[in-house]
């Protein structure tokens, strides 16, 4: 198939994770739309890092709707703007009232959306959000109306620069870590608190890994620093932090050097995937059947599925609502070290207990 439309906006504003896995939809909408067609995508400045270099994406539209673009007067000069370019086609896998008027007030024609969306009526489609499929096969779905049919997973592109691959080889570098020495990265963050396994058990888990030959180094924004800082000097040295210290590229790049990445479920597991490293993910009160899961045929799940608490919320509340946050702090240690073992390869003595998949 292939699409008419020339002028294509794509807008997701929501968390990073969901932004990685709407790439697929820009990917798909690039590929089937006419030569010489525009995709743009309308996403947060905080991202802009992440997606610049996309070759799929046209124009970048940043909407800073957190911070000083906050209010009524920068949301309709951001519309008349989204006007003045005559899109014909708008693709809006972000399930917000606020998303949905944007591309309604900008005046584009063809308004796609899901049906769960608070605005969704003023979609001219409304897809069905199908709730057990993975996210970047859901927002494929968005392209249905339009005679797609492809159900294969698109793996999301990230595109370093060799600017992004001096500044990680020469981290790497002034840590001591050469080609030689097998990466295994960490990502103990996570914007939702819930979502985290200790960071002791972190820290227990890079004492192992440089315990068996690996270096450690662990990822994660600004907001993550103190978090991993900690984590570094309680396995003794034994891990890098790049959190707060590299860009989103930066830390993409570095996933994609190394042997595994082991992480909450948060957006470097979608990184790793992007990059074609394997996982092993952690889930707590969240569960894969929402559709975040990592889909790599070398990816594994580690969680604690006897507990009838879970799921407690499809993001992960700030906080446990029974206030014993079983669902992360009942993953030891003994359960997590045989999968990232196996996954490495590397001897262990047999796992015991928990569900792993």
């Amino acid at each position: 198939m292939a699409l008419s439309y020339r002028r294509i906006l794509v807008v997701q504003t929501a968390f990073v994770g969901d932004v990685i896995l709407s790439l697929p939809l820009v990917q798909e909408a690039a590929r089937i739309a006419p030569p010489g067609a525009e995709i743009d995508l309308l996403t947060l400045p905080r991202w802009q890092n992440l997606l610049e270099t996309h070759p799929s994406i046209s124009t970048l539209w940043l909407y800073d709707k957190h911070g000083q673009e906050r209010g009524v007067g920068a949301f309709w000069r951001l519309c008349r703007g989204l006007r003045r370019r005559r899109y014909q086609l708008a693709l809006v896998p972000h399930r917000s009232l606020r998303s949905a008027l944007l591309v309604w007030l900008a005046g584009i024609p063809r308004r796609i959306g899901f049906d769960r969306s608070p605005g969704r009526f003023l979609f001219t489609e409304a897809v069905p959000y199908r709730q057990h499929w993975h996210e970047a096969r859901r927002n494929l779905s968005l392209l249905e109306p339009l005679g797609y049919r492809h159900r294969a997973l698109v793996r999301p592109q990230i595109a370093f620069t060799a600017a992004d691959e001096q500044a990680v080889a020469g981290w790497l570098s002034r840590k001591g870590v050469g080609k030689e020495r097998p990466l295994v990265v960490l990502a103990p963050g996570s914007v939702w608190a819930t979502k985290r396994w200790p960071g002791e058990r972190f820290a227990d888990l890079a004492r192992k890994l440089a315990q068996s030959g690996f270096a450690v180094a662990l990822v994660g924004g600004k907001e993550d620093r103190a978090l991993c800082d900690a984590i570094v000097r309680r396995a003794g040295g034994f891990a890098f932090n790049g959190a707060g210290r590299l860009t989103l590229r930066q830390s993409a790049c570095l996933i994609a050097r190394a042997r595994l990445l082991v992480g909450n479920d948060s957006a470097p597991v979608h990184l790793a995937w992007a990059v074609g490293t394997p996982v092993v993910a952690l889930f707590g009160p969240t569960v894969p059947e929402f559709g975040f899961f990592p889909p790599g045929p070398e990816d594994k799940i580690v969680q604690r599925s006897e507990l009838a608490c879970r799921p407690c919320n499809r993001h992960g509340p700030a906080r446990c609502p029974l206030k014993n946050h079983r669902c992360m702090k009942d993953i030891p240690l003994e359960q997590v070290w045989p999968v990232v073992a196996d996954c490495l390869q590397v001897p262990t003595h047999p796992q015991e207990g928990g569900v792993v998949r």
